[in-house]
């Protein structure tokens, strides 16, 4: 809503410069009341320039602090993305630690069921031969002493049986070992799966737990940037109507010129040859002369503090004449500040005379009105403009040109 007034009153001015060209301009009443029109309408662009230059400042400023957050959340994401990376090949290794520990297991169970088979076959074996051996009937012990064939046969097959017991004793002791060592490695084993296995569900939850900061890094992510877009887009449009107002302003600043030129090329007034009158008659102290200073030309006298401080001092007219530029419509006001111009006629050589009052605190005249030399007061000292410090910036200027106000005999410091 702010900016859309800032536009109708761009488009007022614009009609009211397009009013201005087509109507003749009446000297001095109507000239003056355009140019207050103009400097009020000039200040009103600075004010909004300032306004949208301390907005693009802000914005710039906010857009800044957006992209290092944007940096920030590409980073995270960045090293989310690597972590992610990172536990998903820990994932992929304990998978295939844990299907090589499920191998083993494997091998051993089969490993076990080979040698119980085994276990079991040597066993029936044995059993079998036992009980070959032991066909002797209902025969006692102290039948088979009795009968010589049946004792010795008798000892032959308990030496036989002794020893194949005491075979199948060490058979099964050593397939016993076998398979106690084999049920450890299986036990050894399932215990590395069920610890792989652990590791790889804490491995799987830190990867669900990167996924979902990935995510939400990723939706801040596209919140700043969107934000950034819509900032950027702002600062753009500001940047505009920045540069929009800067064309006003100087279109303003134009016609204002013109308004001066045109006051005049109207006053036919004539300059008496001869002494100006003191431009500030409370202080006589000259703080920088006319000529060349700082690589630059000062074209003017500067009329500063001395015994007496100049600020706020009165500031008469060197001489008679018309006032055909009074601007205070803001501080800087191109270097010289609030200012004020007097155009003092022609002199006998047929060249146009005017002085210049600068970096003012105050004006009191406005364009159009007549002045008299050493009476009228056109404004108050101050230090307005591009100023070190409070002083009269004063020029005489010759067909247009600057001159040495002493040298050339305009005013004297008495």
């Amino acid at each position: 809503m702010k900016k859309q007034g800032k536009w109708i009153r761009l488009a007022a001015m614009l009609f009211a410069l397009t009013i201005l060209a087509g109507s003749p301009a009446v000297f001095p009443v109507s000239a003056a009341k355009t140019e207050a029109e103009l400097n009020k309408e000039i200040e009103q662009l600075k004010k909004e320039q300032q306004e949208l230059k301390n907005q693009i400042s802000n914005n710039s400023g906010k857009l800044m602090t957006l992209q290092e957050e944007q940096n920030n959340y590409k980073k995270q994401i960045d090293n989310a993305r690597k972590r992610i990376n990172l536990l998903m090949d820990q994932v992929e290794a304990y998978e295939a630690e844990i299907q090589q520990i499920n191998d083993v297991i494997a091998a051993k169970d089969k490993e076990i069921e080979e040698k119980l088979a085994e276990k079991q076959e040597t066993y029936d074996k044995l059993q079998k031969r036992l009980q070959a051996i032991n066909k002797t009937g209902g025969m006692t012990g102290m039948q088979m002493l009795m009968d010589t064939d049946g004792y010795v046969d008798y000892l032959i097959k308990s030496k036989v049986t002794e020893q194949l017991a005491k075979n199948t004793q060490s058979m099964m002791d050593e397939m016993d070992a076998a398979l106690q060592e084999i049920n450890e490695v299986k036990e050894e084993q399932e215990k590395q799966r069920k610890l792989a296995a652990a590791q790889q569900q804490v491995i799987e939850k830190l990867q669900k737990e990167n996924e979902s900061q990935k995510k939400e890094m990723e939706n801040l992510y596209k919140i700043v940037q969107k934000n950034a877009q819509n900032l950027q887009s702002q600062v753009n449009q500001d940047k505009a109507a920045l540069e929009a107002a800067a064309k006003e302003e100087a279109k303003l600043e134009k016609e204002l010129e013109e308004l001066a030129k045109k006051g005049d090329e109207d006053y036919n007034g004539k300059y008496t040859n001869g002494t100006m009158f003191w431009p500030v008659p409370a202080v006589k102290n000259i703080s920088s002369g006319y000529g060349w200073r700082w690589g630059k030309l000062h074209k003017g006298i500067d009329i500063a503090n001395g015994s007496v401080p100049v600020y706020g001092k009165e500031i008469v007219a060197a001489a008679d004449g018309v006032v055909i530029k009074a601007y205070n419509a803001d501080t800087y006001g191109g270097g010289y500040g609030y200012h004020v111009m007097v155009d003092h006629g022609v002199d006998a050589k047929g060249r146009k005379i005017v002085t210049l009052y600068a970096h003012c605190s105050k004006l009191k005249v406005k364009v159009g009105d007549m002045v008299v030399g050493g009476k009228t007061v056109l404004a108050l000292a101050g230090d307005t403009g591009n100023v070190t410090g409070p002083h009269l910036h004063f020029e005489v200027r010759v067909n247009g040109t600057a001159v040495d106000p002493i040298a050339n005999g305009y005013v004297k410091l008495k």
